[in-house]
């Protein structure tokens, strides 16, 4: 009788234990995910402070741009010249100049923003591979644990039989209820 006990009590064991494992992976998988999701903001905030920065620094390069072209246009000015020939070309070709730094710097700025927000969705990807990882050792552990559950069930209930068949003399008059 103490085996068929026994049988029960592993077959709860490892139905509680299949159910414990399940639910550590589902919570390990739900860490992921919120680490995951975490990461992924502080990246996008570092690629909106990028844009801020790119927007600041596209300002203050623009100002830069229009205070030099006014002293290029005084300086020129103030020499007696008129804006054509020479002054004319130095003029343009310092405004391009600066409007190449300019669009360098945000296409630079652009770029690191970019990445960055790359960056945000590989973590969620990276997450969210170690969510469904969490979540498929959990049920194999569930699995593993309903199996070893299953199979000590079954020994002590076989060792619960052939106790019983001893005792019987055979199994012609055996019934679990006696």
């Amino acid at each position: 009788m103490l085996n068929f006990i026994s049988a029960g009590l592993s077959l709860a064991s490892g139905i509680m234990g299949s159910k414990s494992a399940r639910r550590q992976g589902r919570m390990k998988a739900k860490a992921a995910r919120d680490m995951a999701k975490y990461n992924a903001s502080v990246k996008e905030q570092e690629a909106e402070s990028i844009y801020n920065i790119m927007q600041q620094e596209t300002e203050r390069l623009y100002r830069q741009k229009r205070s030099g072209q006014a002293q290029v246009e005084s300086s020129i000015l103030k020499s007696g010249a008129t804006m054509s020939g020479s002054g004319l070309k130095v003029a343009i070709a310092n405004s391009a100049n600066m409007q190449r730094d300019i669009l360098t710097t945000r296409s630079n700025r652009l770029q690191q923003a970019q990445f960055k927000e790359q960056a945000a969705k590989g973590e969620m990807y990276k997450g969210e591979v170690q969510a469904k990882t969490a979540i498929a050792e959990g049920k194999a552990a569930g699995q593993a644990s309903l199996l070893s559950g299953f199979t000590g069930a079954v020994s002590s209930f076989g060792a619960g039989l052939a106790a019983s068949k001893d005792k019987a003399g055979g199994f012609s008059n055996f019934s679990i209820f006696n």
